[in-house]
């Protein structure tokens, strides 16, 4: 889970270095150093696809990427999504690889909210159109 601040663009390119999936998330990496100094932040979910963070109000581009689901075979990231991402993220392509993404923009207030997202397969392993629901809980 990425979150970046809608309103604060990088000067230079945010480094995917310590952002992609199969990586250990570390602080001090260049990429969630980075966005960490743009008053974003990075977080990695649990084992339920839980998380925690704390977030200045404000709007937010989210960018979920799946360690797991793959997106269909040549199925290429939006280009909407991918023009969005390259004002952030040096290499997009490289962050996001072929994995299942969310990428979205919210605004959140003060407050405890709830995000779901299921990037996965349905019970019967067919892909489905994700559906989301964030609100205030």
């Amino acid at each position: 889970m990425i979150f970046l601040p809608a309103d604060r663009k990088p000067t230079k390119t945010i480094p995917v270095e310590g952002l992609r999936t199969y990586e250990n998330l570390q602080a001090f990496a260049p990429g969630p150093r980075a966005i960490a100094s743009l008053g974003g932040t990075v977080e990695r979910t649990n084992s339920t696809g839980e998380f925690m963070t704390v977030l200045t109000p404000g709007t937010y581009y989210l960018l979920i990427i799946s360690a797991k689901a793959r997106r269909a075979s040549g199925a290429p990231i939006s280009p909407s999504d991918l023009a969005q991402m390259r004002q952030y993220f040096y290499a997009a392509e490289d962050l996001v690889g072929s994995a299942k993404y969310h990428w979205s923009i919210h605004r959140f207030e003060a407050g405890k909210y709830r995000i779901e997202r299921n990037l996965g397969l349905d019970e019967s392993g067919r892909d489905f159109d994700p559906l989301e629901n964030l609100g205030n809980s």
